[in-house]
């Protein structure tokens, strides 16, 4: 509980620091655009089914004190979900044209060639992600809560942190280093929780 609430906090303080350099600004609207499609396939695959399934699975080899039965299912779908978010993290790469006429379609042109370059540079953030949502699982299945929950902490002070540190300061226009500052807060996020 303290963990969620303090990451809670921190994340509405990211929020405050957002609306300050961004407001309703269209490269602030081309970003919340571009996160979306990874932002979906996080949701899909770190989140929706690996709490329905993989952790209640590994939660249950754990309390049977089949510990090889539990490390075996942890690190096969750990094999898994790498493989699986390393394909899709390609394909969205790849795809970031098509993704941004999908997501932007009433965007000018202008604006949805910078949709269509975030999108390059979010979509690995959905890959580190979801391998945070196995570490969650693994880390909850262990009787360890504190750190899985406060690890968007993390996430949130890199983003706000990023725009702080560098908006003005290097030759990089704001909306990207948002981007970077959200990707280097994943890498973070699940860091902490490795």
């Amino acid at each position: 509980m303290l963990g969620i609430g303090v990451s809670r906090v921190f994340g509405l303080v990211r929020e405050q620091v957002v609306a300050f350099y961004f407001g309703r600004s269209a490269a602030y609207s081309a970003f919340i655009a571009a996160y979306k499609v990874p932002n979906l396939v996080r949701v899909l695959l770190g989140e929706g089914n690996l709490s329905a399934s993989f952790i209640p699975v590994l939660a249950e080899r754990m309390a049977a004190e089949e510990p090889a039965a539990a490390e075996r299912l942890a690190r096969g779908v750990l094999g898994l979900l790498l493989l699986t978010v390393a394909a899709v993290t390609l394909a969205g790469m790849a795809a970031a044209p098509a993704l941004a006429w999908i997501v932007a379609p009433g965007f000018d042109p202008e604006l949805r060639a910078l949709v269509e370059r975030l999108v390059v540079i979010l979509f690995p953030t959905m890959a580190l992600m979801v391998v945070g949502g196995w570490c969650m699982g693994v880390l909850h299945a262990n009787g360890r809560f504190l750190w899985p929950n406060l690890a968007p902490v993390f996430w949130s002070v890199a983003s706000a942190g990023a725009l702080i540190a560098f908006v003005g300061r290097i030759d990089l226009e704001p909306v990207y280093v948002l981007a970077w500052g959200v990707v280097a807060g994943s890498v973070l996020q699940l860091a902490v929780q490795l």
